[in-house]
């Protein structure tokens, strides 16, 4: 990648299907887990082919979490409303219908955040053991 914190989508989804990924930048999920790839996040996340699936789930929750712990104006409301309507689409995806309940929860009780769990990938390996 020619800049690790400004990734493209292209150069992303090289990295995706990459079984051995590079990571030469500390925190590259912070650089991807951003509302303008919501689309290839959940694309990724949800292709069962991704050998980086788990980090692509991992970034959705990265998402939605750092959203409610700290509302940062990156990302609207109506951004994470979209988002959450998208995941509630993919029905047959366990893994997003149990992010998807979550992340309702959360946003109705916002003092239940948990950053290992949700910004530091607790929900994705802890659901999705390997």
């Amino acid at each position: 990648m020619k800049d690790w914190w400004n990734p493209t989508i292209d150069e992303i989804r090289v990295w995706a299907y990459d079984k051995n990924p590079n990571y030469t930048e500390q925190d590259f999920e912070l650089a991807v887990a951003d509302i303008k790839f919501k689309d290839l996040i959940l694309e990724l996340a949800n292709d069962d082919n991704c050998p980086n699936q788990k980090f692509f789930l991992s970034c959705a929750y990265l998402l939605i979490g750092d959203y409610v712990r700290v509302k940062y104006p990156s990302t609207t409301k109506g951004e994470i409303e979209d988002f959450l309507q998208q995941i509630k689409t993919y029905k047959n995806n366990k893994s997003f219908q149990l992010l998807y309940q979550r992340a309702i929860k959360l946003i109705k009780e916002p003092s239940s955040f948990n950053y290992e769990l949700w910004c530091g990938g607790g929900y994705t390996y802890q659901d999705n053991k390997t």
